[in-house]
């Protein structure tokens, strides 16, 4: 971004409060930031008195407005700065020493630097909060419940969450009030158990049930139950567990699994997956497809070979064979459609 969109930038980002005894009139501008310095008021209320060209002076008044808007911001709750404000600071600081120059006042524009060692310093103390933030990630609370209570309190103090600032400011609260970390692979754990659940449910012949649960040291995970491909008629379904730590962890996990979870899944109470399925299995309906399955395949020569492939029905009538993947998948989307 170059300084002439940084100064549109700032302009549109101030907000109808910002008025300040402070803030004067310099040509035919009127300042919106000047309140940040007090110098800056003091030299620019009666510039045009010094005999100094005012196109320069108002130009200059421009750039300084937008210096203290990136000084001012930065230190906002919620405001990630990095280094390419250090950057535009420097810059803009710099254009501006140059009309002073040529104005004759490089002198009384010696707060100027002051201003860019504010956002150099501001800058560098909020990647020190990133770092103790990413830190406190790759480590396991002693205390889960009181660590999930200063998150909730940081979501409502802060505009942006989760941020380096907002994470650093409920770790800081979490360590005054007794909570402490240990050491732990939980971040790599998740990113496995992501990993895993991925590779298991690639080939799912019927989803049963989803769970959600906690383990003896409170760390939460969701249990997916589910009948692979390779086993479609066994009446013990597989598992998968995937930890997380809030309900935005937990629908990210979703995302990526194409899972709607949720703590609160009410359907999941209503019904009885496994239930259903070992009734279904056992009925005359379903005794009698697999029969003329099996029957199929004896007659094909197919019965029992691994080659992993099904015979396909088509309007009720058994018509070749095809992949089990995707036979059982169109079985499972045909059954979830229904039940809409």
């Amino acid at each position: 971004m170059n300084l002439n969109e940084w100064v549109n930038t700032y302009i549109n980002e101030i907000s109808e409060d910002e008025k300040d005894p402070q803030e004067i009139t310099v040509g035919n501008y009127q300042t919106k930031y000047f309140h940040v310095c007090p110098g800056a008021s003091t030299l620019y209320k009666d510039i045009e008195s010094k005999g100094v060209d005012m196109d320069m002076a108002e130009r200059s008044a421009r750039l300084q407005d937008a210096l203290y808007f990136v000084e001012e911001h930065i230190q906002r709750d919620g405001y990630e700065p990095d280094k390419d404000y250090v950057m535009v600071a420097n810059n803009i600081a710099k254009n501006i020493m140059k009309m002073a120059k040529l104005m004759g006042l490089e002198e009384e524009h010696n707060y100027i630097q002051g201003h860019v060692d504010t956002i150099e310093k501001v800058v560098k103390e909020k990647g020190l909060e990133e770092s103790i933030m990413n830190l406190t990630e790759k480590n396991t609370p002693t205390d889960p419940s009181k660590w999930s209570y200063y998150k909730s309190q940081a979501k409502k103090k802060f505009d942006v969450y989760p941020s380096a600032y907002a994470n650093a400011w409920a770790a800081k609260q979490y360590k005054a009030a007794g909570g402490g970390w240990r050491k732990s692979e939980s971040v790599n754990e998740e990113i496995d158990d992501l990993k895993n659940a991925k590779f298991r449910l690639k080939n799912v012949y019927k989803y049963l049930d989803i769970e959600y649960k906690t383990t003896r040291r409170g760390e939460k995970y969701v249990q997916i139950n589910y009948i692979p491909v390779t086993k479609p008629q066994s009446q013990n379904p597989e598992f998968v567990n995937v930890r997380y730590e809030d309900e935005t962890d937990l629908q990210n996990i979703g995302k990526a699994l194409k899972l709607k979870l949720k703590e609160s899944v009410e359907e999941a109470a209503k019904r009885d997956y496994k239930k259903e399925y070992a009734k279904y299995g056992k009925s005359e309906k379903s005794k009698k497809y697999r029969a003329e399955l099996n029957k199929y395949n004896r007659d094909k020569g197919t019965y029992g070979n691994g080659d992993n492939k099904d015979a396909s029905h088509k309007g009720g009538k058994i018509v070749g064979f095809e992949s089990e993947s995707k036979n059982r998948g169109r079985a499972e989307k045909s059954r979830l459609k229904k039940s809409k």
